[in-house]
């Protein structure tokens, strides 16, 4: 056995309820690594990448995340949809070409996120899995 010495931390043991809270909140728009970060006390994401290395606990891990990438498409597309129907404010008569060009990336932005996080649904013809 390797001595690792004082300051070796014990890695976080995978528990189901705990990795549905971690999906619950990447469901809900946080990052992978934010979701790791808010859970109390916070778990490193290099733990919960290892439970996708784990023979043991990488086949529940895998769906519980792939239901949450499905989750997490939902709410980015429900973001895309407000920011395409967001109103391009006018400067005089003209509209503000900053907002358009702000708007035009988020877009752009919002339907890269949702075409990899569930490409069966939202993908265009041929970039599905």
């Amino acid at each position: 056995m390797v001595d690792l010495g004082p300051d070796a931390r014990q890695a976080v043991p995978y528990a189901r309820e705990l990795a549905e809270s971690i999906c619950d909140a990447f469901a809900e728009g946080a990052s992978l690594a934010g979701a790791c970060a808010e859970q109390v006390p916070p778990v490193p994401l290099e733990d919960v990448i290892g439970w996708s290395l784990d023979e043991e606990t990488r086949d529940e891990w895998a769906q519980l995340m792939a239901d949450a990438c499905e989750a997490a498409a939902d709410v980015l597309y429900d973001e895309l949809c407000r920011v395409a129907d967001e109103e391009v404010p006018a400067i005089g008569e003209r509209r503000d070409a900053g907002f358009v060009t702000w708007k035009g990336a988020r877009m752009r932005w919002l339907r890269w996120m949702v075409e990899r996080l569930h490409p069966d649904r939202f993908a265009p013809a041929g970039l599905s899995r």
